[in-house]
């Protein structure tokens, strides 16, 4: 898609002249805001932050406010909890912070970390010595310089192996984890932000046969826990929804949703915008990622979407699962044939249907285990992991949303279903020193003599009702420059438009009239931030809401 011929663009006037830049409004794209814009790095940042000895098993990932990763981790060596405070987003050029809060016998195992409001690590982890639950709260976001807070809440037996851990509204630790001895799931619900000083709820919510193994939690809307975990009785994937905050006094949602052979192990949960569970999974029959999208907050009833988005090998060990702003899912996990990271990003919230985007962005040795998953602000993934083959930690920051190794130069492209559009080769990048653009012609001389899209392409002046159909794929585009354009009212139901903010392969067609009605042009960013609000990055979800704006014409915040 690269033509090396010069391109003048516009004056506003011209512009103006043609109602055609309605549709997409001459839209131009870059891949960088701050500092001015220029094309995007070609590569993923893959870093080895840590290399101190045998280190980066049971990495847990979280990002501070400035996007910096925040890594728990064991170190194998010295048998010790271990912790990095990375000092820019990649966690490239040295000076991070390196810290082991804890070295007291063998201890760091199964780490789950968060964050607490003003940023300091709350880190959950087994303590292999005494066979405990351990619970880690810094006092400082490097967890540097001592007086940390360091508990054991948990020493009833051999208890702690596999946590997950989340923060309550007020800051306090709620933990799942297994009970070794009694071979059930265990909840604890701390009652202050260091879980000291006693008088915790510690439930064991599902006691039937062995089970509890690798649970993921997270917290619903009023702050109740939802896990997912494995039963090793029936090699079930099971899920609990408590009805209150500490899972106690009985009558909890216990739900087996997939039974389909060996199933449920190292399952990574997240809780959908209706509080529905989204969990990914290993099929340990097929060598499968698995994933299962509830359709109600118990997963209870039957009716769930599961689905096996990654059936190549022996693959989907350890996966770590986040959604989207849309709500798709994005998962790392591992490639047990090739040794290799693997990301997944979904193209819908069922991740069904095929077109999913499957990458491999670190394939140099072996390498993948013990991955953790979250998002930057523009929904580019960050992924904790280990390097078998070295021993190390490392930390892999991908520059677009599906970690393709490359940003998307095109967004949007186009198909001629009615006589408004081009043809999708109007749609290139004219020089590759240049930003994009879209282009919508007229019969202006200017455009009917373009080099690309040819002579008397748009050569209709009033045309008749036409769709146009836009699809997107998935990355992260910033705006540097924009114009202003008359626009256009829907002539039509959007009945046949599938996903309003389609990613990867979802269309929407749309059928207009020209019915112009110029207001002052706003920014392209307009979603994504706290509280969905513009936040320097123009994702998939924002151009499809304004493309949604002009064909229908209704008011578009902010």
């Amino acid at each position: 898609m690269q033509v090396n011929v010069s391109f003048n663009i516009p004056t506003l006037a011209a512009l103006a002249r043609s109602w055609r830049w309605a549709l997409l409004a001459a839209l131009v794209l870059a891949f960088t805001l701050a500092g001015g814009a220029g094309p995007a790095s070609a590569a993923e940042s893959i870093q080895s932050p840590d290399t101190a000895g045998n280190v980066g098993y049971f990495t847990s990932l979280a990002l501070d406010a400035s996007g910096n990763a925040v890594v728990s981790y064991w170190d194998n060596t010295n048998g010790d909890l271990k912790l990095l405070h990375c000092n820019d987003a990649n966690c490239a050029g040295g000076g991070e912070s390196i810290q082991s809060p804890d070295t007291a016998g063998t201890v760091g195992a199964w780490t789950s970390l968060a964050l607490d409001a003003v940023g300091n690590p709350v880190v959950s982890y087994f303590d292999f010595t005494n066979g405990d639950l351990k619970l880690l709260h810094c006092n400082d976001a490097n967890c540097a310089g001592g007086g940390e807070s360091i508990q054991a809440p948990d020493t009833t037996g051999f208890v702690g192996e596999n946590t997950s851990l989340a923060l309550d509204a007020a800051g306090n630790p709620v933990v799942s984890y297994s009970d070794g001895t009694n071979l059930d799931l265990k909840l604890l619900h701390c009652n202050d932000a260091n879980c000291a000083g006693g008088g915790e709820s510690i439930q064991s919510p599902d006691t039937a046969g062995d089970v509890g193994y690798y649970p993921s939690l997270a917290l619903d809307g009023v702050g109740n826990p939802v896990v997912s975990y494995l039963d090793s009785t029936t090699a079930d994937l099971k899920l609990l929804h408590c009805n209150d905050a500490n899972c106690a006094g009985g009558g909890e949602s216990i739900q087996a949703p997939d039974t389909a052979g060996v199933v449920g192990y190292y399952p990574s949960l997240a809780l959908d915008v209706g509080g529905n569970p989204v969990v990914s999974y290993f099929d340990n029959t097929n060598g499968d990622l698995k994933l299962l999208h509830c359709n109600d907050p118990n997963c209870a009833g039957g009716g769930e979407s599961i689905q096996s988005p990654d059936t190549a090998g022996f693959v989907g060990k350890y996966p770590s699962l986040a959604l989207d702003v849309g709500g798709n899912p994005v998962v790392s996990y591992l490639d047990g044939i090739n040794g290799d990271l693997k990301v997944i990003y979904c193209n819908d919230a069922n991740c069904a249907g095929g077109g999913e985007s499957i990458q491999s962005p670190d394939t140099a040795g072996l390498l993948g285990e013990y991955p953790s998953l979250a998002l930057d602000a523009g929904g580019n993934p960050v992924v904790s992991y280990y390097d078998l083959t070295n021993g190390d930690l490392k930390v892999l920051h991908c520059n677009d949303a599906d970690c393709s190794a490359s940003e998307k130069l095109l967004p949007i492209s186009i198909t001629n279903v009615g006589q408004y559009a081009l043809p999708k080769t109007c749609f290139q990048v004219r020089n590759p020193n240049q930003v994009p653009y879209f282009q919508v012609c007229d019969n202006a001389p200017v455009w009917e003599l373009d080099p690309v899209c040819g002579d008397g392409v748009c050569d209709d002046e009033d045309p008749a009702l036409g769709s146009i159909r836009v699809s997107v794929v998935p990355g992260d585009y910033r705006v540097v420059l924009s114009y202003g354009a008359p626009e256009h009212t829907a002539d039509g139901a959007k009945a046949v438009c599938t996903n309003f903010t389609p990613v990867g392969g979802d269309t929407c067609e749309l059928t207009f009239t020209n019915v112009p009605k110029v207001r002052p042009w706003h920014p392209w960013d307009i979603t994504g931030g706290p509280g969905n609000t513009p936040d320097g990055v123009v994702r998939v979800q924002d151009i499809l809401e304004v493309v949604n704006h002009y064909f229908d014409d209704k008011p578009l915040a902010p």
